[in-house]
């Protein structure tokens, strides 16, 4: 848990994207906003990041490589039983809202997005991990 200035926790958000682009920009907005913000642009990179900390939102894009959305998903739910963090598919998938049903995540951004909506998100779920916690 990372504390500001005043004491108050600094909510932590873990973007996993494979296109270096998209990644920095997700990660510049959602820091520009003022969460502290990891990045993986795998899957093996994200687990090992997930299981070093806890992480109050992770937005995961499904098609990554070495290790997809989908593994990463299973892995996580399985390694770290204790995180609280809610998940969010990040996808172009056509039928992205019924795979982030069937999933069971907190939400998903359908590619293309726009950063306003990546801003909404991160503070919509950040805010209901506050409150369950």
């Amino acid at each position: 848990m990372t504390l500001g200035a005043d004491g108050e926790h600094i909510k932590s958000v873990l973007v996993i994207e494979d296109d270096a682009a998209l990644l920095s920009s997700v990660a510049e907005v959602i820091r520009e906003v003022g969460y502290e913000v990891r990045t993986a642009s795998n899957g093996h990179q994200a687990l090992d990041e997930a299981l070093l900390r806890a992480f109050d939102l992770i937005l995961i894009d499904l098609m990554l490589p070495f290790m997809d959305g989908w593994r990463f998903l299973e892995q996580y739910r399985c390694r770290c039983r204790e995180s609280q963090a809610a998940l969010v598919l990040i996808s172009a998938l056509p039928n992205l809202p019924a795979e982030a049903a069937r999933l069971g995540v907190h939400g998903y951004l359908k590619k293309p997005f726009g950063l306003d909506a990546v801003v909404r998100i991160t503070q919509e779920c950040c805010q209901r991990t506050l409150s369950h916690q």
